[in-house]
């Protein structure tokens, strides 16, 4: 996952700067991943769904602007899009459930 997440973000294999901090993303997003499809290892597909998390925590951490939410010219207005903290960006959003949801176990109850 390291080698794949460092390739999206642009960084070269021999450059270990960011090593440290990807793994720790990559051992939370896992974590939470696994409890809210009740889990006990991944599963094939899942490996996508949290390298492209953790990819979007990272470049998220880079932007230290923030995106341009709109621009008015006539007595100069620029809105940004609120950054979100660490702790936002780690937790699974709404549409990342509905991602999820066709990995979670079920359990079945027995009357």
């Amino acid at each position: 996952m390291l080698e794949n997440i460092k390739m999206l973000l642009g960084i070269s294999d021999d450059d270990t700067s960011k090593d440290k901090l990807i793994n720790y993303y990559i051992n939370i997003i896992t974590t939470k991943v696994l409890k809210y499809c009740k889990l006990d290892e991944l599963v094939s597909g899942l490996n996508q769904f949290i390298e492209n998390k953790v990819f979007s925590i990272i470049k998220s951490m880079d932007n230290t602007a923030g995106d341009v939410k709109s621009v008015q010219r006539g007595d100069t207005t620029i809105s940004y899009n609120q950054q979100k903290t660490p702790f936002e960006t780690v937790e699974l959003t709404a549409s990342e459930k509905e991602e999820l949801d066709e990995y979670k176990v079920r359990k079945v109850r027995m009357l």
